[in-house]
Formats: structure tokens, C-alpha cells, sequence
């Protein structure tokens, strides 16, 4: 299971309190995930914006390319060909994001593994980063570079969220939670289990567990990492307060 994955159940599970709250923009702009795991066809994509005369700040030309998915959790999906990615720009992505935040009360952003411009821009302006580790030694490393990175643009470690995500089977000589969080000197938020059947499956039929109709121990999982960003503790937290103006924020995902 790869970040794709966690960020698309886990805007879902952001977006039932208040459907159509959450927007999932994919930034992984050559070969999105995005689309494919919601089994969607995108009505356009971010690459329209850099082709329009108007630019990011043309509100109708982000309505249209943006596409209503799965239980009113809306997507701006990747490029549809990876040779348009380069068009996308970091000016491109400010003016978006302030747009989308104008309409949204949280935007996800599902970035690309490399340390791309793009990436570091999302990054950068995010109100919390989701960083997603397995539990190999090489991939608690690269997350370690990674947050040293981070930590040169100045970002406020309370703003990092690691996720340990437990992509296969547990293996002889992997790390454990209490490994990985002294070796980052930075907390684990939440662990995903190896869950091969119900995942497997929601991929292959792009209908995601958190919305498959079966209980999964991956689905608890990411309602709690949902509940641990929302700072939600019980049901009801998860309502709107009366008189209580709820707080629009950007989560930003990026992994080894």
C-alpha cells in the first residue's frame, strides 16, 4: 500500500462529516494515482490551468476541472499525458491552493516522491505534511533526509505527521514503531496494518476500504490518522460546533 492509497482513504474519511468539504488534488504530476484508485474519469486536470488565458486565478476554469468522485469527495486529478506536467508551475500551484481554500475546508495533496519544486512548494504551505515510511531500514532513512530537508525551509516540526505504513507482511529484520521513532526523533502518529486482501481488492475494483462496506483493520487505521489531524477525539467532535467558524487547512503527503 503507497501513499496514493492512504491519501485517497483518508480524504474520504476527512470528507464524511461535512461532504463535499475535502478537495484531493494530485501532485503527482507525470503519473498520477489519483483517478485510477477512485475508478474516475476526470472531467480536466491542473494542467488546464497553465494552458488558459486567465491562469490560476480563473475560478471557472478550476470548476471545470475539477471532477465530484466517490460520496461528494471532489479531486483535481494529474495531467492525462506526463509530458504536460511540465507546464505546471510553482506560481500555478499558489494560485490554486488559494483558490481551492476559498471553497474547500481542507485541500489534500497527494505529491510525487521526488523533492520536486513542486513538491517542496506543496510542502512548504502545508498546514500539516503527512510523511508515509514502511518499515524498512532504506525507507525510515529516506525519511529521515527527508524531514533534514524540511527542516532547512524552516517547517515546524509539529507540523510533520508520520505514518508507518506496513506495506507487506512483517519481515526478520524490519523495524518496529519504537525503532523508527527514535531513529527520526519524531513521534509515529499512526500505522497502517498489513491488510493485503482488503486493499488488494479495493484497488483492483477502485473502490476504496474505508468505503467497501466491510470492516478492515486498515479502515480503523485511517479514521484514526484522520481523527489525529482533525485533533477530533469522539462523535462529537466530528459535528460543527454552533457559533465555532471551522478552520481551513492543507494537509500535504510525501514518502521515501
Amino acid at each position: 500500500m503507497g501513499k496514493s492509497i492512504i491519501a485517497t482513504n483518508l480524504s474520504l474519511v476527512l470528507n464524511r462529516p461535512h461532504p463535499g468539504s475535502v478537495v484531493l488534488v494530485d501532485l503527482s504530476l507525470q503519473f498520477g494515482d489519483v483517478a485510477a484508485l477512485l475508478a474516475m474519469t476526470p472531467d480536466g486536470s491542473i494542467a488546464e490551468f497553465a494552458a488558459s488565458d486567465g491562469g490560476m486565478t480563473d475560478r471557472h476554469v478550476i470548476q471545470q476541472a475539477l471532477t465530484l468522485g466517490p460520496q461528494g469527495l471532489t479531486v483535481l486529478a494529474a495531467p492525462p499525458s506526463p509530458e504536460l506536467a511540465d507546464y505546471v508551475t510553482t506560481a500555478h500551484l499558489r494560485s490554486l491552493v488559494a483558490e481551492l481554500r476559498s471553497s474547500f475546508e481542507l485541500v489534500v495533496a497527494d505529491t510525487t516522491s521526488q523533492l520536486s519544486e513542486i513538491t517542496l512548494e506543496a510542502l512548504e504551505n502545508s498546514d500539516h505534511i503527512v510523511l508515509v515510511t514502511d518499515f524498512s531500514v532504506t525507507s525510515v532513512k529516506n525519511t529521515r533526509l527527508i524531514m533534514s530537508v524540511i527542516g532547512v525551509l524552516q517547517v515546524d516540526p509539529e507540523r510533520i505527521v508520520v505514518v508507518a505504513n506496513h506495506r507487506d507482511a512483517p519481515l526478520a529484520g524490519g523495524m518496529d514503531r519504537a525503532r523508527i521513532e527514535d531513529f527520526l526523533r519524531h513521534p509515529v502518529a499512526a500505522e497502517i496494518p498489513h491488510d493485503a486482501a482488503a486493499i488488494g481488492g479495493s484497488v483492483s475494483s477502485g473502490v476504496p476500504v474505508v468505503i467497501g462496506g466491510h470492516s478492515s483493520p486498515a479502515t480503523a487505521a485511517f479514521e484514526r490518522l484522520a481523527s489525529a489531524l482533525t485533533g477530533d477525539t469522539g462523535p462529537e467532535s466530528s459535528a460543527e460546533q454552533p457559533g465555532k467558524k471551522r478552520s481551513r487547512r492543507r494537509l500535504g503527503f510525501a514518502r521515501d
